[in-house]
């Protein structure tokens, strides 16, 4: 197994999530983006891999960080994907539900 991709972190971190972004990404082989934080707490994030898309490696160059840009379709599937399951976890929809309803 590779060694992780090099990280960035800001903020207070919860315990565990670089060990999950860590293991992520050496099983995705791909760049990583994780953002939380919550009513009254401090954002955090933490990015693991290169910046430089364009480059094969992961880990080498400079270092993917909150400044970065990623495509928009990027985060609005992760986004919409989320709102569902949080719907559906609440009760308030099924997931063989026909979307017009």
């Amino acid at each position: 197994m590779a060694a992780p991709a090099p990280a960035r972190m800001t903020g207070d971190v919860p315990a565990g999530v670089a060990q999950i972004a860590d293991e992520a990404v050496v099983e995705l082989a791909a760049r990583l983006t994780i953002a939380g934080g919550g009513p009254g707490a401090t954002p955090w994030l933490v990015t693991k891999g290169g910046a430089d898309l364009d480059r094969g490696d992961l880990d080498r160059g400079e270092l993917l960080g909150p400044a970065h840009r990623w495509p928009a379709y990027c985060g609005s599937a992760l986004l919409t994907a989320t709102a569902v399951l949080r719907l559906v976890a609440e009760g308030r929809i099924a997931l063989d539900s026909p979307v017009n309803d």
